[in-house]
């Protein structure tokens, strides 16, 4: 089912965290691609990758032809990226000139989409065309985007970023100083939600551009950050890094200090990455081709900066992609004078992987100490317990361990493949007089383990 606002597809959060239906699996990557003409006519869309597994990739079927294609070549799914709370895609178009492009909020059911939402972003505009370049989730679930090659019009009015209320769809433009570029062609934000960086240049027809700085608060003190060539993808990592996917001089995913704008090689990577994400849990990139010689092919890059090929079966050329976070939270903690939550991103522990001996989970405390209890089960809920709410069910649930005042507990996973897909909630509870009765408590946290 496809709808443009206002119609409006509400998707909440239900009794607890669950997804209105089953959305990307947890750890995978979503891959979006364009129409490809060359060598040989294919279709784009969206794939899901398994995120270690080397393999064929599961095709989302139910796609409009916006984004698989309209028959001209330069269309499709130009970007994509995964809401975490509720597992929503939100997909961005790119067409030729004169063509609408939408933002699409689609839901998922196993890989069949159930509804897309769209929100009208702009025109496409001369001989090149335009569309949606990359979206970024702010930590309200808003989305910033980035466009490029629109007509001068509503919603947008010329601006290259703005954000989409998440309820509404209403579209606020961003203007930024003409002076810093008048194309974007890459765009994300920083873990606070209050910095974005955006790869500016000339033209679309410029390789040669910079990476700019920009306080959502106060847009018109955007600042250059480092020059670049060719980038078609940022991101920023745990450690505040702005990682880039560029194609000149040679193909690279490079990572730029922003309070200095050294930039430091993190891998070399074959022709013409166009897609690029970080895995949470490890802070690693994963990337997609988008190339007629090498192949549309989907990688991730292991700590040593090594390319590992998880399928090259997808269709189109590459644009886009984004990773499901595992580890993650779900619910609302009770608080007390400090405030209890995880570390995610990355988590010490790194993916739950079968075999991976050395996972973790570990709790993140305002006070300092994140003394308390873990516990787990098997599945989630939510009920009222002594002043807080409890986010594991009670039925089959167990103690993992005391969580001491650094506040990992390790939780090593055997190395059994019939493990494979299992999830586990986690929710940890600590003594704080400032809390209801006296107990706080943490989120809750899933992982589901991974071949």
């Amino acid at each position: 089912m496809k709808v443009a606002r206002p119609i409006r597809l509400v998707v909440g959060i239900a009794l607890l965290h669950a997804t209105p239906a089953a959305q990307v699996p947890d750890g995978y990557c979503v891959v979006s691609t364009l129409e490809s003409l060359a060598p040989a006519a294919a279709p784009g869309g969206l794939f899901l990758v398994d995120p270690r597994v080397p393999g064929a990739p599961i095709p989302v079927t139910g796609l409009g032809t916006d984004l698989t294609g309209l028959g001209l070549g330069v269309s499709g799914a130009n970007c994509v990226t995964i809401r975490q709370d509720d597992g929503v895609l939100l997909v961005g178009e790119v067409a030729a000139g004169g063509t609408a492009i939408d933002l699409h909020e689609i839901v998922l059911s196993g890989a069949s989409v159930v509804s897309d939402t769209t929100t009208f972003i702009g025109t496409a505009r001369g001989f090149i065309g335009g569309g949606i370049q990359q979206i970024a989730i702010l930590p309200d679930g808003n989305a910033l985007i980035g466009v490029g090659g629109l007509v001068a019009g509503p919603p947008m009015n010329g601006a290259l970023i703005g954000i989409v209320d998440r309820v509404s769809g209403a579209v606020t433009p961003i203007p930024l100083p003409p002076a810093l570029g008048a194309y974007l062609n890459a765009l994300t934000v920083d873990r606070t939600g209050t910095t974005a960086y955006a790869f500016l240049s000339p033209s679309e027809t410029s390789a040669s551009g910079t990476v700019v700085a920009i306080p959502l608060a106060a847009p018109a003190s955007a600042t250059p950050v480092a020059p670049l060539l060719g980038a078609s993808a940022l991101a920023v990592d745990g450690g505040g890094q702005v990682l880039a996917s560029v194609a000149f001089p040679s193909p690279a995913i490079e990572s730029i200090d922003p309070a200095t704008g050294i930039i430091t090689p993190v891998a070399s990577v074959p022709m013409n990455p166009n897609g690029m994400a970080l895995e949470a849990a490890t802070d690693l990139p994963v990337y997609v081709l988008n190339t007629v010689s090498s192949g549309p092919g989907v990688y991730w890059v292991d700590a040593a900066g090594t390319s590992i090929l998880l399928t090259a079966g997808i269709t189109g050329a590459g644009s886009g992609i984004d990773v499901r976070a595992n580890p993650r939270t779900y619910g609302a903690g009770t608080p007390g004078l400090a405030t209890y939550g995880w570390q995610t991103a990355p988590n010490p522990g790194g993916l739950p992987q079968v075999g991976n001996a050395a996972f973790s989970i570990t709790v993140t405390s305002t006070s300092g100490s994140a003394a308390g209890v873990a516990f787990a089960s098997f599945a989630p809920a939510s009920f009222p317990l002594l002043g807080t709410t409890a986010l594991i069910d009670p039925v089959g649930s167990f103690f993992v361990g005391a969580v001491p005042p650094g506040g990992t507990v390790p939780v090593p996973i055997r190395n059994d493949a019939t493990l494979i897909g299992v999830t586990t909630y986690f929710q940890s509870f600590h003594l704080d007089a400032g809390a209801p009765f006296g107990l706080a408590a943490s989120p809750g946290l899933l992982a589901t383990i991974l071949g």
